[in-house]
């Protein structure tokens, strides 16, 4: 199989995966726990930096079309949803993790581990103040930083350590699969 096909294969099973684990949650406080962001991870850490973000954006954009696959359903309007912050994270995340995999150039669980934990940090970073923002500002709601960090982060370090752990193994395992011609 050629590369661009294969590439191309590559971008829109993961596509595919997001959206798939869109809907594998568990309901939580405010915010579900959801695949997406583990799959989106793996992403980067599987098809790189620039492939990955491509599968991840094409997964937004569906959704931003108007096809059901955010957790919520899909739309333009999702944009106002409080949690659509992590969305915009994942296409950050599969690609900061894709890039620094990349430049740590190893196949070690620690290298994946690194690179896992940098994308995990990237959602968070767009996903909670995004969220504080629509949340207040749009929905006219009150929550306090502590609230917000406690809610939409600091609950979710444990399944998040678990999901790094359990991303780092994966891909060190299926990289050589992914990656053979």
């Amino acid at each position: 199989m050629n590369k661009p096909v294969k590439n191309l294969i590559l971008c829109a099973l993961f596509s595919a995966l997001i959206c798939i684990g869109a809907f594998i949650k568990i309901p939580f406080i405010i915010v579900p726990i959801t695949l997406q962001l583990p799959i989106s991870i793996l992403c980067g850490l599987l098809l790189g930096s620039k492939l990955g973000f491509l599968s991840a954006a094409v997964y937004v954009i569906l959704g931003l079309i108007g096809l059901p696959v955010f957790t919520q359903g899909g739309g333009i309007g999702y944009v106002l949803q409080p949690t659509f912050g992590y969305i915009i994270g994942f296409m950050l995340a599969a690609l900061l993790s894709g890039y620094v995999k990349e430049r740590l150039n190893k196949a070690t669980y620690w290298s994946y581990f690194l690179s896992a934990l940098v994308g995990y940090a990237a959602i968070y970073i767009i996903g909670v103040p995004y969220f504080y923002l629509v949340y207040t500002l749009h929905l006219g709601n009150d929550i306090t930083i502590a609230k917000l960090l406690l809610s939409c982060f600091i609950v979710f370090i444990p399944s998040d350590i678990l999901g790094i752990a359990a991303g780092a193994y994966l891909a060190k395992r299926l990289k050589p699969i992914v990656d053979k011609e």
